[in-house]
């Protein structure tokens, strides 16, 4: 049996701030991840003199703290990237965020009329009630026109969910501030720093990937032992008011922590399935209803030096078997070999099923396929190779029930007051990483004694909610 300070599970973004922040205040803490490498979603894969992330990451945050912090680890390598994205409609590329104008051009006249007239109703004064579902917010912003043209399908793609099952806060959160009148005048004006976030035109990147700041926070608490991988917890064992011990498995064996403070970065259905006792029924239950959408990776290394300059395109189509694609070499240089690149295309899927199971060769063919045949994005005989990662936890489910479900499991683990969860998987909450690391903040704020509270992260405040809250 060893006393532990702190104890974080889960070597993530999330897990790693947190134990990075406490060591640098002279806490006792250990991080330890279940996987051989710390990262989660935030690696970067290498593969030859190939670079490329889980994902499409940038960084930008308007809170000055957050920034200063992911600037200090990343340190030199800090680059800043212009942004540039589209959706693939009709065998065209129109900008992301949607600009009315440029969306009209490729709609065809019927389908322009009446995008023109949804948003002309859209400008009269109105009092719509709060929306309930994905659908109801893109409505009640874009209209219904707009809204099953461009969002509807790739909603649903990338969810596996009906558009009218989706929790509305995605809508508010992920599309945030690209109401009709932020998106005019976004497209109107010059945008500035104030811009909201998801319209920010410029933002910060690690120059050899994403994976930097997790691998640089490793180093940082390596030499003082405070980081272990390939190190996952099997049992937390708890009288009902406090976390007691927490039973690890490693390399080395097996072995007892007992912690002060347990900070939990995995999954919070992870977490409730290792506590012991169980929890209630109820709270059981509420788990089961709780779950994530995976994402198949697939890297194609091509023979060119550039394949289109977009740092993100999606893909509603449901006969293009990804739903969206990234380029890393638009984001730095240094993420492919002189005079070629890589295409990483997006499959969004649930453990388990059909895209999951699927071969990594089956998988690799059925993508340069729609590269190739579908979309002319490049050549099969310019692909160099290909690689398969898969990820299962990459999205928390936010259906339209998800937010009663979560706060039975919250208020029942409210019981246990050395315990604290941060980031995505672990607050169940669709953060990015700067929200990710917000919440490391809170969270060492208030194991020194502050009133600091991770929930209080609101990553799905609108534009103006956002202005008049400030």
């Amino acid at each position: 049996m060893t006393a532990r300070e702190v104890l974080v599970l889960g070597g993530g973004p999330a897990g790693l701030s947190t134990a990075a922040l406490l060591r640098r205040r002279g806490r006792d803490v250990l991080a330890v991840e279940r996987d051989a490498a710390v990262g989660g979603l935030c690696r970067t894969i290498r593969d030859g003199g190939f670079r490329f992330d889980l994902g499409g990451h940038r960084f930008y945050s308007k809170n000055a703290d957050v920034h200063a912090f992911f600037a200090d680890v990343i340190g030199d390598d800090l680059i800043e990237v212009g942004r540039r994205s589209s959706i693939h409609f009709r065998s065209r590329y129109i900008d992301y965020p949607i600009k009315p104008w440029n969306a009209l051009r490729h709609v065809g006249p019927f389908t322009a009329a009446r995008i023109g007239l949804d948003l002309a109703r859209l400008s009269l004064p109105r009092r719509p009630r709060p929306p309930r579902s994905l659908e109801d917010w893109m409505r009640q912003h874009y209209g219904r026109t707009l809204y099953e043209t461009f969002f509807k399908v790739y909603a649903e793609k990338v969810w596996g969910l009906r558009a009218d099952a989706i929790d509305a806060g995605l809508a508010a959160q992920r599309v945030k501030g690209l109401d009709l009148w932020a998106t005019l005048k976004n497209a109107v004006f010059r945008r500035t720093t104030s811009a909201v976030e998801s319209m920010v035109e410029r933002f910060h990147y690690p120059r050899f990937g994403y994976g930097q700041f997790c691998d640089n926070l490793a180093a940082e608490l390596l030499p003082s032992g405070s980081v272990a991988c390939a190190t996952e917890p099997v049992r937390i064992r708890h009288d009902g008011a406090r976390v007691l011990e927490v039973e690890l498995r490693g390399p080395g064996g097996g072995g007892t922590i007992r912690p002060e403070q347990l900070v939990s970065s995995i999954p919070v259905t992870s977490l409730l399935r290792l506590l012991e006792p169980a929890p209630p029924l109820e709270v059981q239950r509420a788990a089961a209803g709780l779950g994530f959408r995976a994402v198949v990776f697939v890297a194609v290394f091509v023979d060119r030096p550039s394949v289109r300059p977009e740092s993100w395109i999606y893909f509603p189509s449901p006969q293009i078997s990804f739903g969206r694609v990234t380029e890393p070499r638009n984001w730095s240089s240094d993420m492919a070999p002189a005079g070629q690149t890589s295409i990483i295309a997006e499959h969004f899927c649930n453990a388990g099923d059909a895209t999951w199971q699927a071969d990594d060769a089956v998988l690799a063919e059925r993508t340069i396929t729609d590269l190739d045949q579908r979309l002319g994005l490049l050549r099969r005989k310019e692909v160099l190779g290909t690689k398969v990662v898969r990820a299962a936890a990459a999205y928390p489910r936010m259906d339209t029930g998800h937010r009663d479900r979560l706060a039975v499991i919250e208020a029942w683990l409210d019981r246990l007051d050395n315990l604290q969860a941060v980031g995505r998987s672990g607050m169940y909450r669709y953060h990015n990483t700067d929200h990710v690391i917000e919440t490391a903040f809170a969270c060492v704020d208030r194991l020194s004694g502050g009133a600091a509270d991770p929930r209080s992260v609101n990553t799905e405040l609108s534009y103006h909610e956002e202005k008049r809250t400030a």
